[in-house]
């Protein structure tokens, strides 16, 4: 299925209240098909630190991270009034085309995926990154609550921490047309689900993103 959009939110978003506010009002108001996959942010971070007192196995804190990103859903489903939790890729892109927003839980249907092994390198971008070439999204959108630079390629930005170390292998396996967006990037996110903002932060034609 083609024509949505795969948009990945951050969890580090719910660190600021009024970036994750103003990500989901451009997502109520795009044009077209869209998907979130939600972030773990704080929740698998509590993950991370249980497991440093705790010692359980990386498999078993991979399990409990996308768990943290189901937590997570519920936050984003919430606040979107258009919004419907769903655990298939198929439920994904059957609500994306019915007009709904589908917000995935993805714990039941990447268990046994070798595209994203259970690790803490895999993480809600990688996860993202599979979904969007599952459904074969028209696009993949990576928000981030930090400043991402312009022009650099999905390797490059792996390689600044700003993405995992999965994604971009998937990103280029598939073919999948993705941009990565950080802080200031308002007007570009909007102008990608052509959602008209205010003039004083009117989107033109997007630029940047991440290089095929």
């Amino acid at each position: 299925m083609g024509a949505v959009t795969v948009i990945k939110i951050g969890g580090s978003l719910a660190e600021s209240p009024e970036a994750l506010t103003q990500v989901l009002d451009i997502v109520q108001r795009a044009a077209g098909a869209v998907a979130i996959v939600p972030g773990g942010g704080p929740f698998a971070q509590a993950v991370r630190a249980a497991q440093a007192q705790m010692r359980f196995s990386d498999v078993a804190a991979h399990r409990m991270a996308i768990l943290g990103m189901h937590q997570m859903a519920e936050v984003v489903v919430e606040r979107l009034p258009r919004a419907q939790l769903v655990t298939t890729s198929a439920e994904v892109a059957f609500c994306a085309g019915a007009g709904m927003i589908p917000v995935w839980l993805p714990l039941d249907e990447i268990g046994d995926v070798p595209e994203l092994p259970p690790t803490w390198a895999v993480t809600s971008d990688a996860i993202a990154a599979w979904l969007a070439a599952r459904i074969s999204a028209d696009q993949l959108v990576l928000l981030k609550a930090c400043h991402v630079p312009r022009q650099a390629t999905a390797g490059e930005l792996a390689g600044l921490g700003i993405i995992d170390a999965v994604a971009p292998g998937i990103i280029a396996a598939h073919g999948v047309c993705t941009s990565v967006l950080g802080d200031g990037d308002e007007a570009m996110f909007a102008g990608l689900l052509r959602v008209r903002m205010p003039v004083d932060g009117a989107a033109g034609a997007p630029q940047g993103g991440v290089p095929e």
